[in-house]
């Protein structure tokens, strides 16, 4: 009895811990990298390269015109607070949002190496399934079309997740995102 206890109290914390790791805010990435032998101090102008395309998420309201202008205005600020002025011609560099969704599952209890043993505590539920976001800022050198920077987020995607909620993730991975591009003068 003395080591049941213990070890009921393990599998517990280990159980909450998976459990957590399965949200978005635990399982949200981000990385940049500027290409090699870009010089920031001659970018100061951008502008969005294709304006007037929507990449669709799928998520209706992610997907609403008016959310979307939204977004485009936090961009700004946030591109003129590192120094950015947003331009309508002739910018130094232009920035492009990609969007797409995936379908994950857990690959560990796929796995074949485990084929023919008692896999009664492998057995694949709906919550063993998710959708994984992921965003990718690109900035392009408005001159050359050469990429000098990318951003890239990933995230588990909640589909109990209030229109609220996917909003502001939406708002909070965008700035994130943008965060790691080098201000202006660098």
């Amino acid at each position: 009895m003395k080591r049941f206890v213990p070890l009921m109290t393990l599998i517990a914390v280990a159980v909450a811990m998976a459990c957590a790791a399965r949200s978005f805010e635990n399982s949200l990435t981000t990385e940049a990298q500027i290409a090699s032998g870009v010089n920031f101090g001659s970018y100061h102008t951008w502008n969005y390269a294709r304006a007037d395309q929507y990449p669709m998420t799928g998520y209706a309201i992610l997907d609403d015109p008016s959310y979307r202008k939204e977004v485009g205005r936090d961009v700004v600020a946030r591109m003129q607070s590192k120094g950015y002025t947003k331009v309508d011609a002739d910018p130094d560099f232009v920035l492009m949002i990609h969007l797409l969704t995936e379908n994950k599952f857990d690959e560990q209890k796929m796995n074949d190496v485990y084929q023919g043993y008692d896999m009664a505590w492998a057995q694949m539920s709906d919550k063993d399934y998710w959708k994984e976001g992921t965003m990718m800022i690109f900035a392009m050198d408005a001159k050359t079309g050469k990429q000098i920077w990318n951003g890239v987020a990933k995230a588990r995607m909640e589909e109990t997740s209030t229109d609220k909620m996917k909003k502001e993730r939406f708002k909070k991975v965008v700035g994130l995102i943008l965060d790691d591009l080098p201000p202006s003068g660098e």
